[in-house]
């Protein structure tokens, strides 16, 4: 193999890691010559690990719905896919429940987003997208259960990458969490994060391109909302963004699959 090849396997497989690193909680082994820059070219990586995750979550489904009721699966793959992801978006989810909620201005909204404590407005949102998923998923068979989370990881995770590519970053924190990845989306990064989508695409054709164009509604409505409300993006509202397109596909699946 071309020694180029073999380079560019090795950055690709690098930026995955940090990917994971980053975004999961998933072990990755230790990154050496660790630069925070980095990151901004693991975000190309994030539908692919939605699919991970949607993977992981799909098979945990099969396996516990085996033997338990099929709530129980469902609230089985919920704990999963958050014990993945250290409940990294249902945080950010929280936040901008609690800015968007309790902010007048664009400064006040980013002040309550970036206190880690969480207020009224964001647990009430903790608890509606929880419920959301477990209710949305217990209205669709179990044999369409599996296929419904590929796509909710997968595709929700698309739309995070596209409002870093769209939108402005607001944040003026210099130790954001998020200020790493906010830059350096091109599309380059877009169009390797959206051959994540192609698996799916070959395996239901139809209710992929029902589930992206739901995806591509809720970026344009997020995007405006950030835009509207604080100029621009922060790692909050991606984490926000992901959590709500994730619940839009549960809804459609239902809208689709519910007499399955």
């Amino acid at each position: 193999m071309p020694s180029g090849i073999i380079r560019i396997a090795q950055r690709e497989t690098r930026r995955l890691r940090l990917g994971l690193l980053f975004f999961t909680r998933i072990p990755v082994g230790a990154m050496p010559d660790f630069e925070p820059a980095e990151l901004a070219h693991s975000t190309r990586y994030l539908p692919w690990i939605g699919l991970l995750i949607g993977i992981s979550c799909a098979i945990l489904f099969g396996v516990v719905n085996h033997s338990l009721p099929t709530s129980v699966a469902i609230l089985a793959t919920i704990i999963l896919s958050g014990v993945l992801t250290g409940f990294f978006h249902e945080d950010g989810f929280a936040d901008v429940c609690d800015g968007f909620g309790g902010g007048s201005s664009a400064k006040e909204k980013l002040q309550i987003m970036k206190d880690s404590r969480i207020g009224v407005f964001g647990a009430v949102g903790i608890w509606i997208i929880l419920t959301s998923k477990l209710v949305l998923l217990s209205e669709v068979g179990p044999g369409s259960i599996g296929v419904l989370l590929l796509f909710g990881q997968c595709l929700s995770r698309v739309v995070p990458l596209l409002l870093i590519y769209w939108l402005d970053y607001v944040t003026d924190d210099e130790a954001a969490k998020s200020k790493s990845v906010a830059h350096g989306v091109h599309g380059k990064e877009i169009i390797i994060g959206l051959l994540a989508i192609l698996p799916l695409l070959l395996f239901q054709p139809i209710a992929c391109l029902v589930f992206a164009a739901v995806s591509l509604v809720m970026l344009l409505i997020v995007g405006t909302l950030g835009r509207s409300q604080i100029g621009g993006y922060t790692g909050d509202l991606l984490g926000f963004s992901q959590q709500a397109t994730e619940i839009a596909i549960y809804l459609a699946g239902v809208i689709l699959w519910s007499s399955v």
